[in-house]
């Protein structure tokens, strides 16, 4: 199942699809200048903050949420973060 999601969007995955249990996130992009995008994940508490380092997923640190957030190294143009 894919889905595009656009700034401002809200949608719910697990209403047409209940048994999901991991999602992708992909970043992608075309241009015709050689430009390099990143993707992060910030895995916030229940009080809205990030409790530590951990908790920040991107090209420096590629698990978070014990093991529940990887970053995955794309093609160029392109970003992964993969949620279980």
């Amino acid at each position: 199942m894919s889905v595009i999601v656009v700034k401002g969007q809200k949608i719910d995955l697990t209403k047409t699809n209940p048994e999901l249990n991991s999602v992708f996130v992909e970043l992608g992009w075309q241009s015709p200048a050689v430009i390099e995008l990143d993707a992060s994940a910030f895995l916030l508490g229940t009080n809205g903050k990030v409790a530590n380092d951990q908790d920040l997923v991107f090209y420096g640190n590629h698990n978070g949420g014990r093991g529940t957030v990887t970053y995955l190294t794309g093609a160029p143009g392109s970003r992964k973060i993969k949620l279980l």
